[in-house]
């Protein structure tokens, strides 16, 4: 090995680990596993927003519904349970669509419990209304509802005021599904 490819590979050493230190060294911050985490997309919040909008349509309704409004003639107990329904669908559809960033934990919760909640209400007999359901299935119920509007608050979407007032003037009513 002659002196000048020696002294050759001796200089380059230090020029190429120049470079590499150079890329290593930027000005501009890398990317780490806390910068990494995507911020909800305009569309999961909107999704998650609708999703706890009908939680809490689900949450007054269950307020009206134990204050009276069927026995004052607001409803029917056909109509409450098909409100019921289609409200807990509403909740399902929109948090099964959230699939990235900071809301992906409650949309997950809000998606199972709403799946729960429907279980329930399908599984009652063709002629039970939410005021002869058992006590067990009433429970079930009042727990989904309560996971699923804590979801929703530890998202960002506070309850509502008249959700509030509601549930202060509500008067509990015999095993019904919205205790």
């Amino acid at each position: 090995m002659n002196l000048s490819s020696w002294f050759l590979k001796i200089s380059v050493i230090p020029i190429a680990g120049s470079f590499v230190l150079t890329g290593c060294s930027s000005s501009d911050p890398a990317a780490t596993p806390s910068s990494a985490i995507a911020p909800p997309t305009i569309a999961a919040v909107t999704e998650l927003n609708n999703s706890c909008a009908s939680v809490y349509e689900i949450d007054l309704l269950v307020s009206d519904y134990k204050a009276g409004a069927v026995a004052n003639g607001d409803y029917t107990e056909a109509e409450a349970l098909a409100d019921y329904l289609r409200l807990a669908k509403a909740v399902g559809a929109g948090a099964k669509t959230v699939t990235s960033g900071a809301g992906v934990g409650q949309a997950s919760t809000l998606n199972t419990n709403s799946k729960k909640t429907i279980a329930v209400l399908n599984g009652l007999a063709r002629s039970a209304t939410l005021a002869t359901m058992s006590g067990k299935k009433t429970t079930r119920l009042t727990t989904q509802r309560g996971r699923m509007v804590a979801a929703c608050q530890a998202a960002g979407f506070p309850l509502p005021s008249v959700n509030a007032q509601a549930q202060v003037t509500a008067t509990p009513s015999r095993a019904s599904a919205t205790r």
